[in-house]
């Protein structure tokens, strides 16, 4: 049975974790709204890549750049961008097993 002094210090210990987790959770809402203005700021340039990518695509040029060209797929590039902080559970785990099932189904065809 626990004493009065430990029972105190549990409360304690646990008011002190709730405070830690309240300011993470506002640290990371202040940093995920940061990234949310800047992933919108950037999408003007992205459509107009896009369009400028479109119109060089569907342009009858005399030079046909070898990008552009439609071809068979003989290989295939995989880049993994995996996170190094913590905090993201079995995110790493789960992107690796995608990128290994993908290996494999290519293999496959």
């Amino acid at each position: 049975m626990l004493c009065t002094k430990e029972i105190k210090n549990k409360i304690y210990s646990i008011q002190n974790t709730q405070k830690i987790t309240k300011a993470m959770e506002t640290i990371s809402n202040i940093k995920l709204k940061k990234n949310k203005l800047k992933s919108v700021s950037i999408r003007p340039y992205l459509n107009s890549i896009q369009i400028i990518i479109d119109n060089l695509k569907k342009g009858n040029l005399e030079f046909k750049h070898p990008f552009l060209i439609t071809r068979k797929v003989k290989n295939i590039g995989i880049i993994v961008i995996s996170s190094n902080k913590g905090l993201c559970g079995s995110l790493n785990n789960n992107l690796l097993k995608i990128v290994l099932n993908t290996i494999e189904n290519s293999k496959k065809k």
